[in-house]
């Protein structure tokens, strides 16, 4: 999709605008935590959500691809997509 610096600021304002804290607090409220230990984490499914908004003009493997490519990683932090591929959750 490109050189990856628009994708870099759009999933950046995702993140600092809805933050996992948020996040958090809008799936515990809607009673929306995931069930099963296989299950994708919640927190994944909504940011994935949020997500295909902002890239409209890709499918869903391009929207997760993006997601996971340019989600900013705090120092230390593994990358997403070893835990997006086996469906764990990451925190």
């Amino acid at each position: 999709m490109g050189d990856g610096f628009p994708e870099r600021i759009r999933i950046g304002a995702l993140a600092r605008t809805f933050t996992p804290e948020l996040v958090d607090f809008a799936i515990e409220e809607a009673g929306a935590r995931e069930r099963a230990v296989k299950s994708l984490p919640a927190r994944l499914v909504v940011y994935f959500t949020l997500a295909m908004w902002l890239f409209t003009s890709v499918g869903y493997g391009g929207v997760l691809r993006e997601l996971v490519e340019h989600w900013p990683l705090k120092r230390g932090e593994k990358s997403l997509s070893g835990n997006v591929g086996r469906g764990r959750h990451t925190g």
